[in-house]
């Protein structure tokens, strides 16, 4: 028997025993809030790996932590036809929700209101926020550690004393298809981020700092954003070499449109239109790039 068909044999061997051994799936259970658990929180502290809390249009007063044995679980609106779930916090200073090393945990279709943080991940894997809503929040959604987290068609506004979103030392970060407007500092801030995603994002109105700030994030890409009517420049790239920075538009912001500085292999501004990149009616200049 040669090399390769031994390797063969072997293979459908070990995935004959796999099927054997081991149990067949364990479906996931539905807990309603609030029939079954009167708030989201009891909801959480009750399901299992992988279990869907499907909560009603209301509002909720509560911050929710999720932790512990949780990987898996889905916090969904019940049925956004009818309304979006709002939790609001419940005045005393902490985050509203926090998914503390948790893996794969999904937020859908929820809006969340008022608290420290929005949304808050630290250390978590393969969260999914999709269509939430973050308003009115110090910060708003925040990922500390963790790794390959996803924010897609996100609304994030008024973020009172920091960004839109801040992810802080977190690989494989994908955001997309998201509205940040009005934010304290940056509308998107990414640091220390390598393998970033950015991709048709809309950032405006940053109060204090740059509409997207990217820093020390090797090999990601930034493309098809806009940006405009910042504080600082619309785009702001720093130490970032390798990322493919394509077909994104700054206009109207106070400092520069697009601001690239120690990205190799980008060394000018022709660099950067050649990539079809866009920038008008910036206050000190439409693009700015240092070697």
């Amino acid at each position: 028997m040669n090399v390769q068909v031994r390797s063969a044999a072997i293979a459908v061997a070990c995935a004959v025993v796999l099927a054997i051994a081991i149990p067949g799936p364990v479906h996931a259970a539905t807990i309603a809030v609030p029939a079954d658990q009167p708030t989201i929180q009891a909801a959480v502290d009750a399901a299992q790996p992988g279990d869907v809390i499907a909560v009603d249009a209301g509002t909720y007063h509560e911050h929710v932590v999720i932790a512990g044995r949780k990987a898996g679980i889905a916090i969904v609106a019940a049925d956004p036809w009818v309304g979006t779930p709002v939790i609001q916090s419940d005045g005393r200073g902490f985050d509203v929700v926090r998914i503390y090393r948790v893996d794969d945990v999904s937020l859908d279709q929820l809006e969340v209101r008022g608290g420290n943080g929005g949304v808050r991940l630290y250390g978590a894997r393969g969260a999914f926020l999709a269509g939430i809503a973050v308003r009115d929040c110090n910060e708003g959604v925040w990922v500390s550690g963790g790794a390959d987290n996803f924010v897609s068609g996100a609304t994030i506004d008024g973020a009172r004393t920091g960004r839109g979103i801040r992810i802080d030392s977190s690989p494989g970060m994908v955001v997309e298809d998201t509205v940040v407007t009005n934010s304290y500092r940056e509308g998107i801030r990414a640091q220390n981020a390598p393998g970033l995603d950015l991709n048709d994002n809309h950032v405006s109105g940053s109060r204090g700092g740059d509409g997207i700030l990217v820093a020390y994030a090797a090999g990601g890409n930034v493309e098809t954003n806009t940006s405009s009517g910042n504080y600082g420049s619309g785009l702001r790239i720093r130490n970032a070499p390798g990322a493919l920075i394509a077909e994104n538009t700054a206009d109207g912001n106070r400092h520069y449109g697009v601001r690239v500085e120690h990205s190799s292999p980008i060394a000018t501004a022709s660099d950067l239109t050649d990539a079809d990149n866009t920038a008008a009616d910036n206050l000190i200049g439409d693009f700015r790039v240092l070697p």
